[in-house]
């Protein structure tokens, strides 16, 4: 495995601490401890994009497209 992931995530409707993070290669995958409960990531890593599937606490899964802000 490589290097972990750490820091924050935040949007309008849940914020969080990431954990357990990984990156493996282009592999990426987290948890986010939000007051809801935990949210899962997991996706592929391209430049300033992710692609990531989020699962959710009642364990439905949501496809995400991430690119960074510049």
């Amino acid at each position: 495995a490589g290097p972990g992931v750490a820091g924050e995530l935040a949007s309008d409707m849940v914020s969080g601490k990431i954990t357990g993070g990984k990156l493996d290669g282009d592999s990426i995958s987290f948890q986010v401890d939000t007051t809801y409960g935990a949210l899962g990531f997991e996706g592929t890593v391209a430049g300033d994009a992710m692609k990531l599937t989020m699962t959710g606490t009642s364990g439905n899964r949501y496809p995400l497209d991430c690119k960074r802000q510049k």
